[in-house]
């Protein structure tokens, strides 16, 4: 049967490539993955031991990384076909006109693979399959994009051995990770959803969700396997379908389970009885996005559709169950002033957010707003080469403020959670010190992940580790 290397340069265990691997594996394939940053080792590592197949699962800002890397195996492994998958080819096909990129993936890629696979071992061609544009003849074959996955359920449990076999820092981390639906059928303006949507127009339903007896199973099967003491359910948005949610709520507080859980969700979704449903099944934390605390730029610009009174209301509701939570903020939103963005840190001090987060506005193109910084003249043309692959590090828009709001950004966890160092940070977001601040953004920032996630130091150390050498880059 066939071969496949999946790389990343980060560690952590990807859901999708989870996925992929339980399939291509329950169906014979080999999957094997290297968590590397340095090309070098990386062609090393493929050389000596074959493969039938090169697969990087990729956001928007890994592509550069990707494509040295690729470079790099094209040297060592001429024959053996690269494959982007992910959000970013799925979003920019056009990647693949990229020298070593011979394949992409657009969206769902657990059954692409599998015929990708499946032709490999056969050493049939491959250039017809669905979801996958591909190099032939000096030409890119680009097929249609198939129906969706319609039941979740018919899929195996993600191959967390893939990730916790190999590498004992992420089997040993106390939080462990699932998936329970997919898809968001909100359009905020910058987030890509709207444009998958258009993707996937006429390919089935978009959001789908797995059966409450499915999630259970499978968190009984990863507690079989694996010890940890916190389930993370990562859904985009984990309260979407009130009914569906209940019912699982009412299962894993009757299952034998017993752990404590994360869980994303919107605020203008959270009611007494849904609030208090997931107090008693053992919620520890909830997030959601607030975005910004300026009504125009939330709702104008974004156009989250959530309003401050829904975000004040939501928080009330959780402090009074004793649900801690998390509250997703942006700095540096196009024409955003300094001042709109202390009225964002003003609405979580208001609301006594638990674990403040902000990052900086990352433009995702063919998104609205997006289309909107470009025709305002905030964005560059060729902003995507500058793409760091970090929400943390620089903004990319044009802003007469836009150093004052980037150093603002390294102290938005400290206004929060101490609102009286407010009148200094107002001072020290005038002063050139990058450094020194974005050491001070580490240093908060690792305290709020370590509460947050209920990680240890080791784990905070070795993710350390990964991101500084990105963040402290030159630009």
């Amino acid at each position: 049967m066939a071969r496949v290397l999946f790389l990343q340069n980060i560690e952590f265990d990807n859901q999708g490539v989870a996925y992929i691997s339980a399939l291509l594996k329950s169906n014979g394939h080999t999957c094997d993955l290297l968590i590397e940053n340095s090309p070098d080792k990386i062609a090393g590592y493929a050389k000596n031991s074959g493969f039938d197949l090169i697969a990087f699962s990729l956001m928007p800002g890994m592509q550069h990384w990707a494509l040295k890397v690729a470079e790099h195996l094209k040297k060592e492994l001429p024959d053996a076909p690269v494959i982007f998958g992910g959000l970013h080819p799925t979003l920019y096909p056009d990647v693949i006109n990229q020298g070593p990129v011979d394949i992409i993936c657009m969206g769902e890629g657990e059954f692409p693979m599998l015929e990708l696979m499946d032709a490999l071992d056969a050493k049939m061609d491959y250039s017809q399959i669905k979801n996958l544009w591909v190099k032939k003849d000096h030409q890119v074959v680009k097929n249609d994009m198939r129906q969706l996955i319609e039941d979740l359920d018919i899929l195996p449990f993600p191959d967390k051995g893939l990730y916790y076999d190999r590498y004992p820092r992420l089997k040993n981390k106390k939080t462990k990770y699932l998936i329970t639906s997919r898809g968001c059928p909100y359009e905020c303006t910058f987030c890509y959803n709207k444009k998958l949507k258009q993707i996937f127009s006429g390919k089935g339903k978009y959001v789908r969700f797995h059966s409450p007896d499915r999630i259970i199973k499978e968190i009984r099967h990863m507690k079989d396997n694996y010890s940890f003491e916190t389930v993370h359910f990562a859904d985009d948005n984990f309260i979407l379908n009130r009914e569906r949610i209940i019912h699982l709520l009412d299962k894993y507080k009757k299952s034998d389970i017993d752990l404590p859980f994360i869980c994303l969700a919107r605020a203008n979704l959270l009611d007494e009885e849904l609030v208090r449903k997931l107090k008693e099944a053992g919620c520890a934390s909830v997030w959601f996005g607030l975005e910004s605390g300026n009504e125009i730029l939330r709702e104008k610009l974004i156009k989250k559709n959530l309003t401050e009174k829904q975000i004040v209301a939501a928080a009330r509701l959780l402090k009074k169950h004793r649900i801690k939570f998390r509250a997703y903020s942006i700095i540096g939103l196009p024409g955003e002033t300094v001042e709109n963005a202390f009225e964002t840190i003003s609405l979580n001090i208001r609301i006594k957010t638990d674990f403040p987060w902000c990052s900086i506005f990352t433009p995702y193109s063919e998104t609205e707003i997006v289309d909107y910084a470009m025709a305002q003249g905030y964005l560059k043309d060729e902003y995507l080469d500058d793409m760091s692959g970090t929400y943390f590090k620089n903004s990319l828009l044009e802003n007469k403020e836009k150093k004052e709001l980037e150093n603002l950004h390294k102290f938005f966890q400290t206004c929060v959670l101490m609102p009286w160092t407010i009148p200094v940070i107002k001072v020290l977001i005038k002063l050139p010190l990058y450094p020194l601040y974005s050491i001070w953004f580490g240093i908060v920032y690792t305290y709020v992940y370590m509460k947050s996630e209920k990680a240890g130091c080791v784990e905070v150390a070795n993710l350390l580790m990964q991101y500084l050498p990105v963040f402290f880059k030159h630009k």
